[in-house]
């Protein structure tokens, strides 16, 4: 199996006011956190949505529709370079236990063929299978087959969330993998300044 990483960083941040993506944390833009997440879980990194460092850079599929636009152009990258899946993950998210200062222990939680793991171990989803976080939904697996099905839900369909388009997916061809973690958050989601306070 070969899975890219597509890092989604085309966001306009209004919440936050300013470029989230570049906001320092500990010493080092959040883009940074994310793609230490990222690296480990994937063959190779592309950033949909903006250039940074020497990493690929692709521009989102169509532009301005949020996180489903970076995933649209990560597939279609993903497909024609023959990968076999896309690993998603948001540039303004990092680890729950950054912020609560100690280790939060998990057990990992068996979805099928997707098993996300505790974060001592390497691999989020293991399997084929098409498979999202309950309480980060951006992060997920998706299988390159979903391609033509993403460009057609784009041109036809008005909602542009990503929960909008995993019903989609539950309702076409059910399956898909809602990977619980616990009630306690395994990633942050930064949408303002404040939540970066320890």
């Amino acid at each position: 199996m070969r899975v890219l990483g597509a890092l989604l960083a085309g966001g306009q941040s209004k919440r936050y006011g300013s470029d989230k993506a570049l906001a320092i944390y500990r010493g080092q833009y959040l883009i940074d956190h994310a793609l230490e997440l990222l690296r480990p879980q994937c063959d190779a990194i592309v950033i949909c949505g903006r250039s940074y460092k020497d990493y690929e850079s692709i521009q989102d599929i169509p532009q301005d529709n949020g996180p489903l636009g970076g995933l649209n152009a990560a597939l279609l990258y993903a497909k024609e370079r023959h990968y076999d899946a896309v690993i998603s993950f948001p540039c303004d998210t990092i680890k729950g236990d950054t912020i609560k200062g100690d280790t939060i222990k998990r057990t990992a939680v068996d979805c099928g063929a997707a098993m996300a793991q505790p974060f001592d171990d390497k691999f989020w989803f293991e399997g084929e299978e098409t498979a999202y976080f309950i309480d980060q939904p951006v992060i997920g697996y998706w299988p390159c087959g979903l391609s033509a099905m993403l460009e057609h839900w784009l041109r036809t369909q008005k909602r542009r969330s990503m929960l909008a388009w995993i019903d989609y997916i539950d309702e076409k061809y059910g399956g898909i993998k809602a990977i619980d973690m616990g009630c306690t958050a395994r990633f942050i989601n930064i949408n303002r300044p404040d939540d970066l306070l320890p």
